[in-house]
């Protein structure tokens, strides 16, 4: 497996980080997850947009610029012979200001059809967001949260973990995705500026696709109250695009409701039709 570190495409066995790096001492580093489609990367710019101007809030320097990473990415599919791939791009703080740069790709591991025609089930964590916080706002590497409440989900037979705020009222986004809602045929989902949400590729382009598709969307506080009377309930992501949910605990939504389908639909033809 080739992969890219510090300017420099080379085997991974031959690769090597200093121990001493922040970002394997202290989680201190940054990353970008996505996927391609057919070897392309339709939303690759909107990836290191955000990842840009989260490294300048955390006062972290690269020397790669956004046409490096599409050429890093570009050539790692053809040496690996993907087509439809991961792709993570990670940067550490690193060793005295020296920023460690990483990517990679490997084979995706596809939603099963069942998750997409019947919808996957979340549970709800019994962890919350802190409207005082900061850091979920961002895709930083200290993600060990996000991963246990997920896991733990996992155990239990979910597909994710939503997670609620301080007041245990107020619906924030899931361990690893963003969500939204459907009432009435009007899309709706979590307002940044109202917890700390990480402000989702997938969600920005499913609210420009609502737009295309002249589908109302409006960003708001959202009560646990008004996502149990939602007519429709899906999350986004960078990997698998638009999921939509079945049920939320006890609470059943059933199949996919027609704007989420429309929504999916929309979201495959641009991503599939992406041509650079």
């Amino acid at each position: 497996m080739k992969i890219y570190l510090n300017g420099k495409i080379v085997d991974i066995n031959k690769a090597s980080i200093s121990p001493l790096d922040r970002g394997f001492l202290c989680g201190e580093g940054l990353f970008e997850t996505l996927r391609s489609y057919n070897s392309r990367t339709p939303f690759l710019k909107l990836h290191t947009d955000r990842l840009y101007a989260s490294l300048k809030f955390f006062n972290i320097r690269i020397a790669e610029k956004h046409d490096d990473f599409r050429l890093v990415i570009r050539r790692l599919l053809a040496l690996e012979k993907l087509s439809d791939a991961y792709i993570r791009i990670t940067v550490s703080s690193g060793l005295n200001g020296a920023a460690t740069v990483l990517v990679y790709v490997k084979k995706l591991e596809k939603l099963p059809d069942s998750f997409l025609a019947g919808g996957i089930r979340l549970s709800i964590s019994g962890t919350a967001r802190s409207s005082k916080s900061f850091i979920h706002a961002y895709k930083t590497t200290s993600c060990f949260e996000n991963i246990f409440e997920r896991e733990k989900a996992a155990k239990k037979g979910f597909a994710n973990a939503l997670f609620l705020d301080g007041t245990r009222k107020y619906v924030t986004e899931c361990a690893s995705a963003n969500i939204f809602l459907v009432k009435n045929v009007v899309l709706s989902t979590p307002r940044l500026s109202g917890f700390p949400i990480l402000p989702g590729i997938t969600r920005h382009v499913v609210l420009e696709t609502a737009k295309k598709l002249k589908i109302k969307a409006v960003e708001k506080d959202i009560t646990l109250d008004e996502m149990n009377k939602a007519d429709e309930v899906f999350i986004t992501g960078s990997l698998h695009g638009i999921v939509p949910v079945r049920s939320i605990n006890s609470r059943l939504y059933g199949k996919p409701g027609k704007t989420t389908m429309a929504l999916m639909a929309e979201y495959s033809k641009t991503a599939n039709n992406f041509v650079r």
